[in-house]
């Protein structure tokens, strides 16, 4: 990159689960491609932290950028890690085996599913794993608008101003099925696909930017993800996200994406 940096007017970055790219690392990139026009780029979702918003802030140093595509990878290391659910485990760590982050609180804590007849060892996961999928899968209009707002204020004076952003999904939460259990067997996928919506932004002027759902719309039937019951250990860390608004509204009508962590 540092002998053939200045020459790039296009870059596709792509990175392994391991080894995410950094808020360091695209201020490198900014420094060797300062010609760079377009950019895809793979960033860790990470529920808009300080880190997460660093990335997008670093990316406004590229100063002759318009055209960005950001792939939000919403693997989870933790889940997705072998280690867990093992039949090696050992005997105290049968009910609950994820290691808790150090930000959860006393409901986080707790087991998403008690131990009973269906699920005889406890369960995998806890309140605050389930919290940060969705959380994470939250992408809508505002956070893509927010996204965008947030690279071109890392834009320096002068510059180039951004003109398209395109938002989409990658990755796997690595939810596992519990054993033999049925418990997991209901559809969280359909749940966590109408959360993580492509988006693009466009800019029509200096003051208007155009906002618009570029996936395939999710038709709300009657045995849609947003009628059917949810299981208790998602529908519980759900509802602690995103209350019901009136008296039997779907999750469907009350989830929205959280802001960006801007302190």
């Amino acid at each position: 990159m540092p002998h053939h940096g200045s020459q790039l007017t296009k870059l596709v970055i792509s990175t392994g689960k391991n080894a995410p790219i950094s808020p360091s690392d695209l201020k490198v990139i900014s420094e060797y491609c300062p010609n760079l026009r377009e950019l895809e780029v793979t960033l860790r979702r990470t529920q808009g932290d300080s880190t997460e918003v660093e990335c997008y802030h670093n990316i406004g140093g590229l100063s002759q950028l318009r055209n960005l595509t950001i792939k939000l990878d919403m693997t989870s290391i933790k889940l997705c890690s072998s280690n867990y659910g093992g039949t090696d485990a050992p005997a105290a760590s049968k009910c609950v085996i994820t290691t808790p982050d150090a930000s959860f609180n006393e409901f986080d804590l707790k087991p998403c599913v008690r131990r009973s007849k269906f699920t005889p060892r406890g369960c995998l996961y806890r309140n605050g794993d389930i919290r940060e999928i969705l959380t994470n899968h939250a992408i809508d209009g505002n956070l893509a608008e927010e996204i965008f707002k947030t690279i071109q204020g890392g834009k320096r004076p002068g510059t180039e101003p951004l003109q398209s952003l395109d938002i989409s999904c990658v990755g796997t939460v690595g939810l596992k099925k519990h054993h033999t259990s049925s418990i997991w067997r209901f559809p969280h996928q359909e749940v966590l696909s109408a959360l993580k919506r492509p988006w693009r932004v466009t800019r029509l002027s200096e003051c208007k930017l155009e906002v618009e759902d570029i996936g395939s719309s999710i038709l709300v039937k009657a045995n849609g993800p947003g009628n059917r019951p949810l299981p208790a250990w998602l529908e519980v860390p759900l509802r602690r996200i995103w209350p019901q608004k009136q008296e039997g509204s779907s999750w469907l009508a009350d989830w929205h994406s959280l802001p960006l962590c801007m302190t």
